[in-house]
């Protein structure tokens, strides 16, 4: 997706309007990494793997999806689960911040 611009997060600030151009970063960015690799006894490659509850299905990486599923255990769509709060209770989900701008409206330091 190089040279594809994401929608940019605007803030105001009196009468200006600020574009906020966001940038994903990766917590390997942050810290780096380390890869650990496993080879059998002839030299080849491990992979990595699950063992599901059954104890026999094996499912390879990338093998599993979330899904919701109903009480009776039915599929359930995504557009039709309404969001609650902890308590059980529907709730009105936040609109985007990318929607309209936000105003920003508290003046803050960084002194103690």
């Amino acid at each position: 997706m190089d040279g594809i611009m994401a929608k940019p997060l605007v803030v105001r600030l009196g009468s200006a309007e600020i574009p906020l151009a966001l940038e994903k970063v990766e917590r390997s960015d942050l810290y780096g990494y380390v890869e650990i690799e496993t080879f059998d006894s002839k030299g080849r490659r491990c992979q990595m793997a699950t063992l599901a509850e059954d104890g026999k299905t094996v499912i390879g990486i990338s093998g599993a999806a979330q899904v919701q599923l109903s009480p009776e255990g039915e599929w359930l769509d995504k557009k039709a689960l309404t969001p609650t709060d902890a308590h059980g209770q529907a709730i009105t989900p936040v609109g985007s911040s990318y929607a309209a701008p936000i105003t920003l409206e508290q003046k803050v330091s960084i002194a103690g």
